[in-house]
This record gives structure tokens, sequence and C-alpha cells, in this order.
């Protein structure tokens, strides 16, 4: 029990609304003499006592900072990948950029330089992932940086093309929004 109120004060002196998300990797560090055992049992009670919420395996989100600006999955993007170029695209980024008028509920699909694959969050909703060999040289005019979630996004054109090679459907597209915004 004494291990929980160490973690939930280190939780409370060092969390934010920009930093609320965290690895196994970065509770291990608060508790290295921790056996395997023990450190997996303070994060199950950890998360049962509503301390955490895991968000999928291996990240957990200090529950009194949940964020309610929908960028959780973004920013679960940055610690599941942090060396691999990752950009929105496909769906997500056209339907924010009002080329489709579908909104993806709890769904967001990035390009990565790491393996293809779907992660699933929870409650919290899924991540696709699909692999390119595409170097951010490559790209470097075709995405920008958005700051505010800290992620790299595909511009139209760039999504457009993900999204023929990918072979999705192109029948949600609004191809005249598509001129407006070239």
């Amino acid at each position: 029990m004494q291990n929980i109120k160490i973690l939930s004060k280190w939780l409370d002196e060092n969390c934010d609304e920009n930093h609320y998300l965290f690895s196994l990797q970065n509770f291990w560090v608060l508790f290295p003499g921790l056996k395997t055992e023990a450190f997996k049992t303070l994060l199950s009670r950890s998360v049962t006592s509503g301390l955490l919420a895991r968000v999928c395996k291996g990240i957990y989100m200090y529950a009194k900072r949940q964020p309610h600006d929908g960028n959780l999955l973004c920013n679960v993007v940055n610690i599941l990948r942090p060396d691999h170029l990752n950009y929105l695209s496909l769906e997500s980024r056209l339907s924010e950029l009002g080329i489709i008028s579908q909104i993806p509920i709890s769904r967001v699909t990035f390009f990565s330089t790491g393996r293809s694959g779907l992660i699933d969050c929870g409650v919290y909703g899924v991540i696709e992932f699909i692999h390119t060999r595409r170097t951010a040289l490559e790209l470097g005019d075709q995405l920008e940086y958005d700051s505010i979630r800290k992620i790299w996004v595909a511009n139209v054109k760039r999504a457009i093309n993900d999204s023929k090679q990918s072979q999705r459907s192109l029948d949600l597209i609004d191809w005249s929004a598509v001129d407006d915004v070239i």
C-alpha cells in the first residue's frame, strides 16, 4: 500500500494537462528495487483504485488529468512509437480538413515507419498504423507539424494519395472541397 501512496504523490506533483500518459518504463524508474510481480500488483491496484487508467498495453493515464480535448489517441502514438515517423492521414485527416463528411469516432489512422497494425485502446478507441517506407525527407513538403497535438499531419494531397495507395474507398471524398483547399 505504501507504494501506491508514493506513486500517487509523485503523480500529483509531476502531472499536468500535457504530461499525463506513462509507459511501464516510466514507472519502473520510480520503483527500481521492486520485483516484477510486485510491480504488476502495484499497477493493477493503481488501476483498480482509480489512480491510473489503462489506455492500452503498456500505457497508463493519470486519471485526475484525463484530457477532454480529443487528442488522447494522438498523444498515445507519441509514446508508442517515439523512434518512428508517424503522421495522421487517410479518413482521420480528410475528415479534419472537411474533405469527407464522415467523422471517424474513436479511431485515428497514422502512417508510420513502424509496422502496420491496430492498437486497441479500449473505451478510448483504436489506433490504426499503416506502414510506409517513405522518409521524412521524401514527405517533407507534404506534411505539416501540428504543435498543439505534437504530431505530423498529411496535407490534402498526401492524404488522398495515401488513400489511393492503401486502396481505401474514395467515394466519400467531396472533390469540390478538395479544389477549394488546394
